[in-house]
């Protein structure tokens, strides 16, 4: 199994400490894998060969706490199965924050150690 980046207790801090029945710890899982999966196809255009990271040491923190926000997207889109989409600041917050932090990475306008 390939490495996840974040943390489960960061998301799930984050999300408002949800009970384990609001919240699985699979639905944690499969947000922060989802989060990974989009960290991972940005970062590796600009770090070839050193995306996807290997070791949970390796992965900076500005990473690991971009996955987690994208996580914390990730089920709470889950978890609202209605008809309306997610709020603005939900998705300002939670997609549209990180995605753009993750292209000033790849635009390097923000470094982070390789």
């Amino acid at each position: 199994m390939s490495l996840i980046y974040g943390s489960s207790g960061d998301v799930r801090e984050t999300l408002g400490n949800p009970s384990e029945t609001e919240v699985s710890a699979s639905s944690l899982n499969l947000g922060r894998r989802r989060a990974t999966n989009i960290v991972n196809s940005y970062l590796e255009r600009s770090f070839p060969g050193s995306i996807p990271f290997t070791v949970s040491g390796d992965v900076p923190g500005l990473v690991s706490d971009l996955t987690d926000l994208l996580a914390v997207y990730q089920i709470r889109r889950d978890k609202h199965p209605g008809p309306l989409p997610l709020s603005a600041e939900i998705k300002e917050e939670y997609w549209e924050k990180p995605l753009k932090l993750l292209q000033d990475i790849v635009d390097e306008k923000i470094k982070i150690p390789e």
